[in-house]
């Protein structure tokens, strides 16, 4: 129900999302060269 307030662990879990989205976008951020990058199937890609 989304009229009750989170719980201990939900606020927890929510904490812990956040302070983790920093480390993982450093991670990701040079996981596809774009410039480089090829699409396998060309007429389905939106590149």
């Amino acid at each position: 129900d989304l009229s009750k307030a989170l719980s201990d662990d939900e606020v927890d879990r929510r904490k812990l999302s956040k302070a983790l989205l920093p480390h993982v976008r450093k991670f990701y951020a040079d996981y596809i060269d774009t410039s480089k990058h090829q699409p396998f199937y060309r007429p389905s890609s939106m590149v």
